[in-house]
């Protein structure tokens, strides 16, 4: 288990790994063509689109639960914790079989998003679903 205490995260320096800060504007054309391959190969094969947690709560604990024992060799859990108030989840839907495959979970504060967790199931991975994932929360950024 890892507990942290972070202040004053958006310092104006260096400090140690535990946030990533995009503070410019993303711009799909000046990332690698590797990176831009992915992001469109993901975009492709699946719809990326915020999902109510109550609607989706048994696929939610379905994907993180096929996570947690392929991934890390975990057991089940029984339920998911109900999510905080400013929580928002982005459903990652395969465009050939029209169902929910994996979903990131984000927290939307007035200043910044804080991605808290990603989880895809693992035989999606090679369609590029994390790339269209992360895609997708920057493109929720963007608009708002």
């Amino acid at each position: 288990m890892l507990a942290r205490w972070t202040t004053d995260w958006d310092c104006g320096y260096e400090t140690e790994f535990w946030y990533t800060i995009l503070d410019h504007p993303f711009d799909l054309d000046k990332i690698k063509a590797k990176h831009r391959y992915q992001i469109k190969q993901g975009v492709k094969n699946f719809e990326v689109k915020e999902i109510d947690f109550y609607e989706y709560k048994e696929t939610l604990l379905e994907i993180t639960n096929e996570v947690r024992r392929k991934e890390y060799g975990l057991s089940s859990i029984e339920k998911l914790p109900t999510p905080f108030d400013n929580a928002v989840y982005l459903g990652a839907f395969d465009i050939e079989e029209r169902k929910c495959v994996g979903y990131a979970k984000l927290a939307e504060y007035s200043t910044y998003i804080d991605f808290t967790s990603l989880k895809v199931l693992p035989e999606y991975e090679k369609k590029s679903i994390n790339a269209a994932l992360v895609y997708a929360v920057w493109i929720d950024i963007k608009k708002n």
